[in-house]
């Protein structure tokens, strides 16, 4: 990959492409070993609930056009109320109109039977039958049993019998509406929507409504709102060589405006002065600030881009993940800055390290000596 900016590349070829970014710097960091491990294990990218949330939220924030087309809401029961998903629901609606069927009257059974059950269908001992071409009443219990049959099988032409209750969902659905009943399975409307939603990430009731209510709040913010409303790009992939080992670097500005400011959306626990503090610390930020703003101007210089504006800013957009979704908006003081360059510097010499030796080693091969944190040893003095 040449040093330039890339406005072609989708988030998995960026992440799966060549270069080592701020993330591979932080596992530099932590040990060369994990690097090695995340790198060989590239195909397993698989994000959390929480990464899987910050993406969406990314989305719908800088690109609500890719939110749109890669990311719905899951289809919820409350969308189509009369959907049935219980057969017991169906077998009730059977057996509701069978209510008003007279059933089928059985034409076996022994002649005392057939008898009773003509009595007790007709209200009467005596029907009409035809003798010599004429309708005449007779007593029932003087047929024979051919007759008696006859005089049921004629009965049943006016009965039209009760609807089974037995078959599957489909099956009961479509005897419901051989019978005039309307019927919606929400199993169809779930295949229907599978149909038409498949190709898009399904975001639950809950996600959903989580990062727009981010979004919403990040729009709501007066500096927030003011450093996105600039021109400027989303999601560019920027790639350049270190001048001093040769590596080839990358990142992926969450925001780059056409002045230069570089603005980049985190969403935390807390946001708070204090709170995301604690977030620049355990999440390296203060490594991504410099890495990205000299990363943006060595790229310029390597790939002729004097078109674009100096980086010049880095600023940082926090949005609590719960209610109410406080925002904070910060940018680094100088001191905290170059100590993340120092350490960006350091991971950067050691990833080439590594890369020459084709050695990528842990915590270390020999025993240490090892001590309490001085937070500890302080709180026990």
């Amino acid at each position: 990959m040449k040093p330039g900016v890339y406005d072609n590349l989708s988030n998995s070829e960026y992440h799966g492409g060549p270069g080592i970014s701020k993330s591979g710097l932080d596992l530099i960091a932590r040990s060369p070993l994990h690097f090695k491990a995340k790198r060989d294990s590239a195909n397993d990218n698989t994000p959390t609930p929480a990464q899987a949330i910050g993406t969406a939220f990314h989305a719908i924030t800088l690109e609500p056009h890719v939110f749109t087309s890669e990311y719905t809401l899951a289809l919820r029961r409350q969308d189509v109320p009369d959907a049935i998903d219980e057969r017991d629901v169906l077998v009730s609606m059977v057996q509701e109109i069978n209510k008003g069927r007279l059933p089928k009257l059985p034409t076996s059974g022994s002649k005392e039977e057939m008898v009773a059950r003509i009595r007790e269908a007709h209200g009467t001992s005596r029907v009409e039958v035809s003798v010599e071409g004429s309708a005449e009443p007779v007593e029932v219990g003087e047929l024979k049993g051919a007759d008696l049959k006859a005089i049921l099988v004629r009965m049943n032409e006016s009965r039209p019998g009760l609807l089974t209750t037995t078959g599957n969902r489909h099956e009961l659905a479509q005897l419901l509406r051989d019978c005039g009943r309307p019927v919606t399975l929400w199993s169809d409307c779930m295949e229907e929507w599978m149909r038409n939603n498949g190709h898009r990430q399904v975001l639950d009731g809950d996600s959903w409504g989580q990062v727009h209510a981010m979004r919403n709040a990040v729009m709501d913010h007066p500096a927030a709102s003011r450093l996105l409303s600039a021109p400027g790009r989303a999601e560019l992939s920027v790639y350049w060589n270190d001048p001093v080992t040769g590596v080839l670097c990358r990142c992926r500005p969450d925001f780059w405006r056409d002045d230069g400011i570089v603005v980049d959306l985190k969403s935390t626990e807390d946001a708070s002065p204090e709170g995301f503090a604690k977030s620049i610390a355990n999440w390296r930020y203060d490594v991504q600030d410099p890495f990205y703003l000299d990363g943006i101007n060595l790229m310029r210089e390597q790939a002729g881009r004097s078109d674009i504006a100096k980086a010049k800013a880095f600023v940082f957009i926090a949005v609590e993940k719960k209610f109410p979704h406080a925002v904070g908006v910060y940018v680094l003081d100088n001191e905290s800055r170059e100590h993340g360059r120092a350490k960006y510097r350091a991971a950067l010499d050691t990833f080439a390290a590594c890369e020459s030796s084709g050695t990528f080693p842990g915590y270390g091969d020999k025993i240490q000596t090892i001590s309490l944190p001085a937070w500890q040893l302080a709180k026990a003095a």
